[in-house]
């Protein structure tokens, strides 16, 4: 097996190379990037230098095979300790029913810091509050997920009081909506496709961009839901800033 970025077929260095007619139009394909030539997600093709058949992996093809072999490998692991869990009814610490003990909705980012570190801060267990999590804790349309699984948690759950949870050092934060365009470019995402949306009248340098503070953020979300047409006024709806790494709670 052979990897290699290549240029042209005849600078691939080998002599008198043949290409089946399927394999070259696959070539075709190769997308131009300051002269070079290399396959994006395309499937590996094959080579023949005489009797020889070589196997052609470009750079990119490489990394994104090895990419999903760690994510078949990753959910192999996770589906073997699930089974292992079962079996030891391990579950039974954790049961309880969908209606939230506490009475209690958290918005609030999905910063892995956070996954466990959140509901010990806030003397959470299972059972005890319903927890939305996006990139931010942040309400990117009035009348998307975010609202609605909250009216949901209001309307059929039970929830009275609603806590929107920034935290320190966000990733979203300063977050640039034209280098994640571009950056999807990279990942083989056509320009056409990214056109098409723009021109639906989703404006996406903001749908993917951040915020500059992490407290404007976290008290425009909170103005949001308190004004929302759809939202009862008897919820109570306050914000908070947590500390990443003491979890400690500061109200915005």
């Amino acid at each position: 097996m052979v990897q290699a970025v290549w240029h042209t077929v005849q600078d691939a260095g080998w002599k008198n190379i043949k290409i089946n007619e399927e394999d070259f139009k696959k070539i075709s394909g190769l997308r131009k990037k300051g002269g070079f030539a290399e396959l994006a997600d395309s499937p590996k093709f094959y080579l023949w230098q005489g009797e020889k058949k070589f196997i052609i992996k470009t750079d990119s093809y490489r990394k994104n095979l090895e990419r999903k072999e760690r994510c078949v490998r990753m959910i192999e692991d996770i589906l073997k300790y699930n089974k292992e869990f079962v079996e030891k009814k391990a579950y039974e610490p954790y049961l309880t029913s969908k209606y939230p003990d506490k009475k209690l909705a958290i918005l609030t980012c999905m910063d892995t810091r956070l996954l466990e570190l959140l509901p010990a801060a806030l003397g959470l267990k299972n059972g005890d509050a319903k927890i939305i999590k996006n990139a931010g804790g942040v309400i990117t349309h009035p009348y998307g997920s975010v609202v609605r699984s909250l009216l949901v948690a209001i309307l059929e759950l039970g929830v009275e009081q609603v806590m929107v949870i920034g935290h320190t050092d966000c990733g979203v934060q300063g977050m640039d909506g034209n280098e994640l365009l571009g950056e999807l470019v990279e990942r083989g995402i056509d320009k056409e496709h990214i056109d098409i949306v723009r021109h639906s009248g989703i404006d996406l340098e903001k749908w993917l961009g951040g915020f500059e503070s992490v407290e404007k953020s976290v008290e425009e979300t909170v103005h949001t839901l308190k004004t929302h047409p759809l939202m009862p006024k008897d919820i109570e709806i306050k914000g908070f800033i947590m500390d990443s790494e003491t979890g400690e709670l500061t109200e915005v």
